[in-house]
């Protein structure tokens, strides 16, 4: 569905870790895309934009496409940078998300008191 014109996409609900990396983002690149997700590396971390199918979790951004059904209609790249702006971020050429006005919701994960156990995996000789 790609145009002359980048698609606009709202972003309605973002967690504050991706919003603040976001509007502090000086450079970035695509990273990854799906149907419903588009992955962007922003430094060192990663921010998924997701449509309103997806859950939320703590570096995403929840996104109306308005003229698009998916990404992967928007045909974005792997590799296509990005353009933050005060309000708004431009991944590539075809989409820009507008970040005016969304609403930002903060991740419970930091309430998690015992770390996570990640068990060790039997190696055979």
């Amino acid at each position: 569905m790609p145009s002359g014109r980048p698609a606009l996409a709202k972003a309605e609900i973002a967690s504050t870790v991706a919003l603040k990396l976001l509007k502090s983002a000086k450079s970035g690149f695509v990273h990854s895309v799906f149907e419903r997700t588009v992955n962007v590396k922003v430094g060192e971390s990663i921010v998924s934009f997701t449509t309103e199918l997806m859950l939320l979790a703590p570096f995403s951004v929840m996104v109306n496409l308005q003229r698009s059904a998916s990404f992967k209609e928007l045909e974005l790249k792997p590799g296509e940078s990005i353009a933050a702006h005060s309000r708004s971020i431009a991944l590539g050429s075809r989409l820009v998300e507008d970040l005016a006005g969304t609403e930002a919701w903060r991740s419970n994960l930091s309430a998690i008191q015992s770390p996570v156990l990640v068990p060790k995996v039997a190696h055979r000789p």
